[in-house]
């Protein structure tokens, strides 16, 4: 990703930020760092392309992705962990048919349920679910020591 000359402004009195040429290689990850209202959220903004720069461009190689997680982000009702879930990742199904899976196993132990909760297992190990699913738990509770994940933890 390249930005070039990127200056924003709003109501043409603030500058958020004048003239910034900045390079993110392939697999390089980009944090700022800086005071309430210098701009932050406005740069990550128009680099993700969800804001326009009033001045400058940015360009990305093709096929790349540039995604931007506001501050406070429109989440849809029920826990972090449900909002973690609604991913479209193979492993994010695996999750999800496993949830399910477990949940009808539990409700109505039939031979056929038992056989979608073994699969549904089976899956998860393939995807290296049980691995990803520890770590996001472990990372949302490290972020948010005080929130919980869901009703069972």
């Amino acid at each position: 990703m390249w930005g070039e000359g990127l200056t924003k402004s709003h109501d043409g009195e603030i500058t958020q930020f004048e003239d910034i040429d900045l390079t993110v290689s392939r697999g390089e990850k980009l944090g700022l760092i800086g005071a309430n209202g210098c701009g932050k959220s406005t740069l990550m903004k128009v680099l993700a392309g969800a804001d326009f720069p009033d001045a400058g461009g940015c360009r990305t190689r093709k096929g790349s992705v540039v995604a931007y997680v506001e501050q406070d982000p429109k989440l849809p009702p029920g826990t972090i962990l449900d909002a973690i879930y609604q991913g479209s990742t193979p492993m994010m199904k695996a999750l999800r048919d496993f949830q399910e899976a477990s949940t009808y196993a539990s409700i109505s132990p039939t031979p056929e349920a038992l056989r979608k909760l073994e699969q549904a297992t089976e899956n998860m190990n393939l995807q290296g679910a049980w691995e990803a699913e520890a770590l996001a738990k472990k990372i949302v509770t490290a972020l948010l020591p005080n929130m919980p994940l869901d009703a069972s933890t």
